[in-house]
């Protein structure tokens, strides 16, 4: 649907009730839901949308943020229909940063401009009295000229409203569950509980060409209901003829081949029928066509297609409504902020309608026009049952939005744990459910992340005591944190906080010799985790500095980061949860040959103590290798190769690479500009970098300014592009995502004291971007059959692009994955399983849990023991979907059988076969474990009395329940039934013919015996079969 201007001129024909069954309350917003669900909000366009932001509210967790993208002549909108019951004053928060002259914030109510800013604004409240009765309040933010400052938008928060109606409500209670039921099975635990959630899709839809011809007010089978509010008889027509023209009514169904004086050429929007509501000549159209009761559980969407009879009159008019009580016109309630007019085309017209309301309806409010029209209704929704679950551990969130009755949680540790569950009530979440608890022996398998390819670490001496203002000397010089580290003070520096935090750091070597012959320099990374040494589903994220030698402004950036991460891990509530939540590398030098080049202890920008490129004269930010489908290969140096070798398995889910040089946020792609190729996460890259820009503004509104027509953020290639970057390598090789932040306009500050004011704006932002790698939606995969962990491809469909798509990882199958805010369908897949989908939705700065089993393409084949005499043959059967091999040992390679029937050679000693099972396509070929059945030989001793004998018939083999034995007319005196080790399970005594239960034996292969009244024994193999 597309409306104009918000302008409120025609909706005094509408009433709104006021009766006690209606309840008004006071309306606020604080976006703490995390989205826009809680007030009918509308954002029109789809492109610089408001979104929710979790970073810089005015109060709480989340405000709104304009959607501005530095685009010139648009703007970003945010409105807000709403009825009033009194009269009182509108107030809300907001802040402002955009350059003075060419944008800003601008606030409409009822069509009336009541406040503007431009510049920098920190938070700051506006207030206006607002009246009873509907109103609509418009936000925006408009971009005009080229000139930028920092941010570009506006935020708004805490908005305040007097008593008015409601206009998403909530659907019933959100009562407390009972307590779930735990069961511990092997490492995990195994949870259900009742009321489990069910949603049922509800379709209305009525293309009017089973009404009659002519028909008056037609109810149709859907049971339409109208109300003729004018109660005129419709206008006489010059020349268009159609049963009871003239007569009163609120819509006629018309036919286009039927209608005399067409001239119009109007055509149905599909088939041949349709509605019309005709003209009055003196008063206004006051007519309803109402939808029978509805009974939906969630917010459903009401569409139509309208339209104009006739261009010469095509102002047709109309309103969208729903009530919440019965079909009064004066109970219904506008579904948008101003009344919609019709052109002489079809158009579709789409509302989301609130749950509770228990009728839709469409007003004509024509005057003096010709003919209003509809066609093809819709009423799409879902009617669901029981609630979504959140799951808690020890009072944690371990597992949101749950719609089945049962989770498995398999990371718990061994020890005593309580759950408990609540449900989930549209934005309402109950309170728990008492708890359970239960005792678990043994925890998720630990495994050490020591990887063989980094060399362990070793302090190298100290530098000689060369002094310069701008160097550190000394370990306690630096500590002060107003110097760049000679080369000695900087190992260590590491050296300090590896020994002085030995449970929270760990120094790893990415290379231990640079190319330089004459200084000896390793590229090291700062592993900081409250899990080192064992394997963790928290995501891997890397803050990486100075791959270029001369920019270490950066450099001291990001040791000093380390420095207060380590120092404040019990003390900083952020600094814990980002340890509780994050695993945390830093790789402070990427290129010590270039920062050192010279001496390892003078820093100095002249081209020859510290230079751009590494010591072999490469620019290493052109040195990564190149994407596909771009031209030529990089020279890959040393320090490179240990990069790669280095983060391919870690499985970085984000990364920084640090600049000096600019300031200015860019994301991929490098090697193409957004309008060549744009990332499938180019709005996530936008507000992610947005929210960093953001906190760096909040303590100083001039840093960050950007380097582009004022931008803070920008796609790589549209600021400056390159080809071998690591930004896009990372991006697309790794799979991680990666920006480039350019910290600095000087790559060396020489005035040191100028350092500390960098890591004041910049500590808030580096602490809250490492947090957004845990947001979104994460979980492990796993085998369904073995629980083992898998590695699969995770992709958003319809969304995901250009290896955009992310992996789960051994040795836990942890996957994660960074998005937008929203929901998404979700495709899981890897080589031999089922691909599984499933649904997510988003918010931001959460994180969802989903974990997912995969069903394996093969399993290990099912086959019964036999139990057979000397000198004889079986057919053994195996249960498989696909083809089985057979092998006579568990190494064979090559098969002895292709089939699910194998008839072995005569035996005369037992004898065990080994089976698989196959699946090939295409290239792919999918091959099950090996599983083992035995072929029982009897004792010929024990068994010399007995004889097989064909004359025994028994049926159905397999069996069940229950077997036929049929002996002819022979008399006899008992049956025995053994299984496959020669025990006796079963015997009875018979006398003829007839049926034997065998429900109480176990599945597998049997022997059965009877005994003929001649005192002769007979036998005969079956198998019984469980519920597989």
């Amino acid at each position: 649907m597309k409306i104009k201007d918000f302008i409120v001129c025609a909706l005094t024909v509408l009433a709104v009730p006021l009766s006690g069954q209606v309840v008004s309350h006071p309306i606020a917003e604080d976006w703490e839901s995390g989205d826009f669900s809680s007030l009918s909000w509308e954002r029109p366009g789809s492109q610089y949308r408001w979104e929710i932001t979790s970073e810089g509210a005015h109060n709480g967790r989340y405000c709104a943020r304009s959607g501005n993208y530095y685009t010139l002549n648009t703007q970003s909108v945010l409105q807000l229909g709403v009825y009033l019951t009194e009269s009182g004053n509108l107030s809300y928060y907001r802040k402002v940063f955009s350059a003075e002259g060419s944008g800003g914030f601008l606030f409409w109510l009822d069509g009336e401009l009541r406040d503007s800013l431009a510049g920098y604004v920190d938070w700051s409240e506006f207030q206006c009295p607002i009246s009873s009765g509907y109103h609509v309040l418009k936000f925006c933010y408009t971009k005009n000229q080229t000139k930028s400052k920092g941010s570009d938008c506006v935020w708004i928060d805490d908005i305040q409203l007097p008593e008015g109606l409601i206009t998403q409500w909530q659907t019933g209670s959100c009562e407390t569950p009972d307590a779930p039921q735990a069961v511990v099975s092997d490492s995990q635990v195994v949870l259900s509980w009742s009321n489990a959630y069910h949603a049922e899709d509800i379709l209305l839809f009525d293309d009017v060409e089973g009404h009659p011809y002519g028909a008056v007010n037609s109810p149709g089978t859907l049971g339409w209901r109208y109300i003729d509010g004018d109660g005129a008889p419709t206008a006489p027509f010059g020349v268009l003829s159609f049963p009871n023209v003239g007569s009163p009514m609120a819509y006629v169904v018309l036919d286009d081949y039927l209608l005399v004086g067409n001239q119009y050429n109007v055509t149905a929007h599909s088939g041949h029928r349709f509605f019309g509501s005709p003209f009055h000549s003196n008063i206004s159209n006051d007519d309803w066509i109402v939808s029978p009761e509805l009974d939906f559980t969630e917010p459903f969407t009401f569409s139509f297609y309208a339209r104009s009879f006739a261009d010469r009159f095509a102002d047709e008019k109309f309103v969208a409504a729903y009530s919440i009580t019965d079909t009064n016109a004066g109970s219904f309630i506008p579904l948008h902020c101003d009344t919609i007019t019709t052109i002489a085309e079809w158009n579709e017209y789409s509302f989301l309608v609130p749950a509770a309301a228990k009728y839709v309806a469409i007003h004509c409010v024509s005057h003096d026009q010709y003919m209003f029209c509809l066609d093809d209704l819709t009423i799409h929704g879902r009617r669901t049952s029981g609630h979504p679950c959140n799951v808690y551990r020890d009072g944690v969130l371990i597992a949101s939005e749950v719609t089945d009755s049962v989770y498995v949680d398999s990371l718990a540790t061994a020890g005593a744990h309580c759950y408990s569950i609540t449900y989930i009530c549209g934005e309402m979440e109950s309170a728990p459910s008492d708890t359970v608890c239960i005792h678990l022996a043994t925890g998720p398998a630990t495994v050490t992340t020591e990887k063989e390819d980094t060399v362990p670490y070793v302090l190298t001496s100290a530098s000689k005591d060369i002094s310069d203002n701008h160097m550190a000397n000394t370990l306690e010089e630096m500590l002060r944190w107003n110097k760049y580290p000679t080369y000695g003070v900087y190992t260590q520096l590491l050296q300090y906080f590896q020994d002085s935090f030995p449970n929270l750091c760990q120094i790893d070597t990415i290379l231990e010799d640079t190319p330089h012959p004459d200084l000896h320099h390793s590229i090291f990374a700062i592993h900081i985790s409250n899990t080192l040494g064992q394997a963790t589903t928290k995501p891997a994220f890397l803050y990486s500095s100075t791959m270029h030698g001369r920019e270490v402004v950066c450099y001291y950036m990001v040791l000093r980061l380390a420095d207060y991460i380590l120092n404040h891990a019990t003390t900083d509530t952020v600094v814990q949860r980002l340890l509780d939540n994050v695993d945390l590398y830093i790789c402070p030098l990427e290129n010590p040959d270039g920062t050192y080049h010279q001496s390892d202890d003078l820093i100095w920008d002249d081209g020859v103590h510290t230079i751009y490129h590494n010591y072999n004269n490469v620019q290493l930010n052109l040195n990564y290798p190149y994407l596909p489908g771009l031209e030529g290969a990089a020279n890959i140096q040393p320090e490179t190769q240990a990069i790669i070798d280095w983060v391919t398995p870690i499985h970085f889910v984000m990364s920084v690479n640090f600049h000096c040089g600019a300031e200015i946020v860019n994301y991929p792609w490098d090697a193409w500009t957004t309008q060549q190729r744009a990332h499938a996460d180019a709005d996530w890259f936008r507000y992610t970098g947005q929210n960093y820009a953001s906190l760096c503004h909040a303590q100083d509104t001039a840093y960050l300014y950007g380097d582009y027509r004022g931008r803070s953020v920008i796609e790589g290639a549209d600021w400056s592009p390159l080809v071998g970057g690591r930004q896009d390598y990372m991006t697309y090789y790794q799979r991680c995502r990666e920006v480039t932040i350019e910290m600095s306009h000087l790559p060396l500050i020489t005035d040191t004291t100028l350092l500390p004011t960098y890591w004041d704006k910049n500590k808030d932002a580096l602490l809250s971007y490492a947090m957004e790698c845990s947001y979104g939606f994460w979980g492990t995969v796993t085998d369904a059959a073995t629980h083992e962990p898998v590695e699969a491809m995770v992709k958003v469909l319809n969304h995901d692009r250009f290896h955009s798509e992310v992996f789960s990882h051994l040795p836990l199958g942890v996957y994660h994955r960074p998005i937008m805010a929203g929901t998404y369908t979700v495709e899981v897949s890897a080589p031999c399983y089922q691909t599984a989908t499933f649904t997510v939705t988003i918010r931001p700065g959460m994180a969802v849990q989903h974990d997912v089993e995969l069903q394996p393409q093969v399993e290990a084949p099912v086959a019964f023991d036999q139990y057979i005499l000397p000198g004889m043959q079986t057919t053994v059967v195996a249960m498989a979907e696909n083809e089985v091999h057979w092998y006579d040992s568990d190494t064979a390679s090559q098969a002895i059988a292709v089939g699910a029937y194998y008839t072995t050679p005569v035996l005369f000693d037992t004898t065990t076969y080994y089976l698989e099972e196959q699946y090939q396509n295409d290239s792919l070929l999918c091959i099950s474990p090996r599983s083992a059945v035995t072929v029982y030989v009897l004792d010929n001793v024990s068994v010399s009395e007995h004889n097989e004998d064909s004359e025994l018939k028994i049926f159905p083999n397999p069996t069940g329940d229950f077997l036929t034995i049929d002996v002819g007319g022979e008399s006899l005196r008992a049956v025995s039934v053994y299984d496959a080790e020669g025990k006796q399970v079963l015997t009875k005594k018979i006398t003829a013919s007839g049926m034997l239960d065998v429900t109480s034996l176990k599945p597998g292969n049997h022997l059965l015996g009877v005994e003929y009244a001649e005192g002769q024994w007979r036998w005969v193999k079956f198998v019984k079969i469980g519920d597989k």
